[in-house]
């Protein structure tokens, strides 16, 4: 939905949001309560990574996975350069999450899916 008639001059439209599910990204916002790795599977653009950065009082250091190459290089080129080296095209369900490397995993925000793990 979000590359479709989008030619990718357009960085900050909502991946697969008609607009900014601002009140999903707040919930998220509210369960981060440590300063951490976040992860987001099926980050889009990064746009949602952003905002949890930029808004938390907590230091953050995101990662993102997408299968679409366009929209992950949107995420190191332009949404959260800094942090490039965290982004990557690939499947979310041959991600390799670690042990204990992430504080917080979300995905999907249509739903509102968060695992918030325990303080390490």
């Amino acid at each position: 939905m979000y590359w479709e008639g989008n030619d990718g001059s357009d960085v900050f439209r909502p991946n697969g949001f008609s607009g900014y599910p601002w009140g999903i990204y707040n919930v998220f916002l509210n369960l981060i309560d440590h300063d951490g790795n976040v992860i987001d599977l099926g980050c889009g653009n990064g746009l949602m990574l952003r905002r949890l950065v930029t808004r938390s009082s907590y230091k953050l250091i995101p990662y993102g996975v997408d299968f679409i190459e366009e929209s992950i290089k949107q995420a190191i080129e332009v949404i959260l350069p800094m942090y490039a080296g965290n982004f990557a095209v690939t499947n979310i369900v041959v991600v390799d999450l670690g042990i204990n490397f992430f504080d917080f995993i979300f995905f999907d925000p249509s739903t509102s899916f968060a695992k918030v793990l325990p303080k390490r």
